[in-house]
């Protein structure tokens, strides 16, 4: 637990450093923050890199399957079918395979995984994010950190579909769609996030008005629409009636949710009164809340629709540290670190509780 504290700890003091350099030479801060944001994201590379092979929740499944491609001669193993228990997508099993001919130790394994899953979100930061330090916090809040360490597919999925954003953003949806496309090669719920196309179609402050009694209705007959939506992707037909369909849950996380579509609605409504322009990034900030309230409400009712979850709320560190910079002023920094930082904090370590940290050493 130790490790991620004091990675929280060297972003914070980096975010420092980066401020007291761009007071002393202003025209420098942009280069300041790209190095910064490169340095957090070599140091959480390490971090996962080198933990230990019992960290993270499907961490020794993907291992196996590693090791069991690499048991094989190399002429082989691009021609090697897929086996049970190894339920991969296409792209995910390529791959697996593709590391296993190169003959990768697991280390050198989770290194690559690493890498893949983490650049797109930290080049995501340094693009869009108004505060790299509490974007990092919110990372580990709401639990997409804790998701990184095992359950690869999906992370690695986010990633991919984070890389065609900025097609969506520059309007070629066709290229943003065949992103999506081959995201959902690696983990199939990455098809939900082709719903952010919708982003700019419909007027941003009614649709984050009724995102808030939409989401009660959601909570009431959750486990219909979770039914109706597994009609269409049978493939996890198999969960329901499982020991993993989960039902229930702490409603910490859709409390938050809501409470930041309450700012969110504030903030259109400033910017709306000072006749200013919301950003694109914002924009299709709020509408991925809206569908993450929308998500989390149908979780309780089936824990397996919360993984589409963080293709939605991957988006709140961009718009958290707008929020703050925006609604709060120069007061913002001090609510950052006061309250938002250790609301995310305490969120982020308790998902990571069943993953104690060690290293390979």
């Amino acid at each position: 637990m130790y490790i991620y504290l004091l990675y929280i700890l060297i972003c914070m003091l980096l975010a420092m450093a980066a401020n007291i350099f761009s007071s002393i030479k202003p025209s420098s801060t942009k280069a300041a923050n790209n190095f910064i944001c490169f340095v957090a994201l070599v140091v959480i590379v390490f971090i996962a890199g080198i933990r230990d092979y019992s960290v993270g929740a499907d961490t020794k499944t993907y291992l196996s399957a590693l090791n069991y491609y690499s048991s094989f001669p190399q002429g082989q193993i691009l021609d090697l079918p897929l086996v049970w228990p190894y339920d991969f997508e296409p792209g995910y099993f390529l791959f697996t395979k593709l590391c296993a001919f190169f003959q990768l130790s697991d280390t050198a394994f989770l290194f690559v995984v690493a890498v893949a899953i983490y650049v797109p979100v930290f080049l995501l930061i340094k693009d869009y994010s108004s505060d790299m330090f509490l974007s990092v916090v919110v990372y580990f809040g709401i639990g997409l950190f804790a998701y990184s360490l095992g359950i690869f597919r999906q992370m690695i999925a986010l990633s991919i579909c984070l890389v065609g954003l900025r097609f969506l953003l520059n309007g070629n949806n066709l290229l943003f769609t065949i992103f999506v496309l081959i995201a959902a090669a690696f983990h199939t719920s990455a098809l939900m996030f082709g719903l952010l196309w919708f982003y700019n179609k419909f007027p941003l402050k009614l649709v984050a008005k009724w995102s808030i009694p939409i989401s009660f209705i959601c909570l009431l007959f959750g486990r219909e629409i979770a039914l109706l939506i597994v009609r269409f992707f049978p493939m996890y037909s198999t969960y329901i009636g499982s020991a993993d369909d989960i039902r229930g849950g702490t409603y910490v996380m859709y409390a938050l949710l809501i409470l930041l579509m309450l700012l969110s609605i504030r903030l259109i409504s400033c910017f709306e009164n000072r006749g200013n322009r919301i950003s694109e990034i914002i924009k299709l900030s709020i509408w991925a809340l809206c569908l993450a309230l929308c998500v989390q409400a149908v979780s309780y009712s089936m824990g397996l629709m919360g993984r589409s979850l963080g293709y939605y709320t991957v988006f709140l560190i961009i718009l958290v540290p707008e929020l703050i910079k925006q609604l709060f002023g120069k007061h913002g920094s001090i609510l950052a670190l006061y309250a938002f930082v250790p609301i995310f904090l305490v969120l982020g370590l308790s998902s990571l509780v069943s993953f104690p940290y060690a290293t390979i050493i």
